[in-house]
């Protein structure tokens, strides 16, 4: 995800998003990476290759979430609690009601507690994403035609 954090992209993804927010840029950036290597590689070599993989209209972009991919996120985790069998936790921390699972407060801490000492024991280490100084702005659009000027003209009304 580090490769992927940078002001140009971000640009691309308000284009096709309609959001600043950086959960909508990591939504974004989870939907490139699940595109597939070759999609992935051509859009972070140039922002505005992710003009050739849009074939949607206007009004299929703005009934859906279709540039984000939110469940992704949660492919890693789901692997780590197979690999260490933690998905006991998810048997111990819910309960059913109505045939829905209902999760415990502590479930996250808990489950983010495991993954955590995990991460010390195989010696990961978090890094900090950089600060990013934007040359581009929503409020002013022709910032943004100069950063990825073929998915604007085909994006921005």
């Amino acid at each position: 995800m580090h490769e992927s954090y940078n002001e140009k992209l971000w640009c691309a993804s308000y284009l096709v998003n309609g959001d600043t927010a950086s959960w909508s840029f990591d939504f974004f950036r989870l939907w490139l990476i699940s595109q597939g290597e070759k999609i992935y590689h051509s859009i972070i070599k140039n922002q505005d290759n992710l003009s050739k993989y849009i074939n949607i209209s206007f009004e299929a972009k703005f009934m859906t979430n279709y540039f984000e991919n939110e469940n992704f996120a949660f492919i890693p985790a789901y692997a780590f609690s197979r690999k260490n069998c933690s998905h006991n936790i998810l048997n111990k921390e819910s309960y059913k009601v109505n045939s829905k699972t209902i999760f415990q407060d502590n479930f996250i801490d808990n489950y983010n507690k495991k993954l955590n000492n995990y991460k010390r024991k195989i010696g990961y280490i978090n890094k900090k994403y950089p600060k990013i100084i934007f040359h581009w702005c929503a409020k002013f659009p022709n910032s943004m035609k100069e950063v990825c000027p073929t998915l604007f003209k085909k994006m921005y009304f």
